[in-house]
């Protein structure tokens, strides 16, 4: 149960009248936005963070209070949703509990990438959470959009590894150097936008809304597609970039990047490739930054 109680009660009295109304309800007190590491109202039943993960190490659901032990699991709360103006704290970006369709003076709400929302979900349960919990909901007209339907359609076929598998990236594991790194910390350096891995990342110094992300490849590769991951949908104009000779040749642009874009490209060989971040709403940061050659599947 979440809610907010009487503010005639205390943490303590809510959990005991609940349990006395039903012994074996599991009661859940709202943590607010955090990797549970903090138990913000006691007793309950299970922590969680909300849009947060548990932290890299892993929840520890064994926590003592007072001179007690007891076993709190993690309750992972994901949302299905982006909107214009939504929660900045959502590393899929702007977000939202809700649906919003079109009408009603509402701005309209989008169903995050189902690929994007599929790696949160196996990220909370390789940090060990108990349980996840997506939120969808129909929009103000009472029905489900077609968009979201099939969101959760893909999702179901993602988890369950009925998804076609993607092809090695031509750029993974190759040396990456960047315009700046946040406090010149090397577990932000730009190696972490081409490790494979969307849990690290590469993040540009504090403060800065522009950057750029350096790729060499060590020869001349081809590739036919741009796939990057970004953090918190900052980015509001970009360009990838070729290196021919001296100059730089911009092979394509766009406006926001978010979790998971994808582009196919005319076929192109390179060695040094850039992504060129020319405008962004806060610090520039970025999981991934693939190249894939979809042809010869990244061979």
């Amino acid at each position: 149960m979440k809610n907010w109680g009487p503010a005639n009660l205390c943490t303590q009295e809510i959990y005991d009248e609940l349990k006395t109304l039903q012994t074996g309800c599991v009661v859940e007190f709202n943590q607010h936005v955090q990797d549970g590491t903090k138990i913000t109202y006691f007793p309950t039943d299970v922590v969680d963070g909300e849009l947060t993960p548990p932290p890299a190490s892993g929840h520890n659901p064994f926590r003592k209070v007072g001179e007690k032990t007891y076993y709190l699991p993690f309750d992972y709360n994901l949302v299905s949703q982006g909107r214009t103006g939504g929660y900045d704290y959502d590393p899929l970006g702007p977000s939202c509990w809700f649906t919003y369709g079109p009408g009603k003076g509402f701005t309209a709400s989008h169903p995050f990438p189902a690929e994007a929302v599929a790696r949160q979900i196996r990220q909370g349960w390789k940090r060990g959470v108990a349980n996840v919990l997506l939120a969808t909901a129909p929009d103000h007209t009472g029905r489900m959009r077609s968009e979201d339907v099939e969101q959760l359609r893909q999702l179901g076929r993602i988890l369950r590894g009925a998804e076609p598998p993607q092809p090695k990236p031509v750029s993974l594991g190759c040396h990456a150097t960047a315009s700046s790194v946040w406090e010149n910390k090397p577990e932000w350096g730009p190696d972490k936008a081409v490790d494979g891995n969307s849990e690290t990342r590469w993040g540009a110094e504090m403060g800065t809304k522009q950057g750029w992300l350096e790729l060499n490849l060590g020869q001349a590769k081809r590739f036919d597609s741009v796939r990057i991951e970004e953090g918190w949908g900052r980015i509001q104009r970009f360009e990838v970039q070729v290196k021919e000779g001296d100059q730089w040749r911009t092979i394509l642009d766009g406006k926001t990047i978010g979790p998971y874009f994808i582009r196919q490209l005319t076929p192109v060989p390179a060695q040094y490739v850039r992504l060129n971040v020319l405008e962004a709403r806060n610090v520039p940061t970025i999981w991934e930054f693939q190249l894939l050659d979809r042809s010869g599947m990244g061979k």
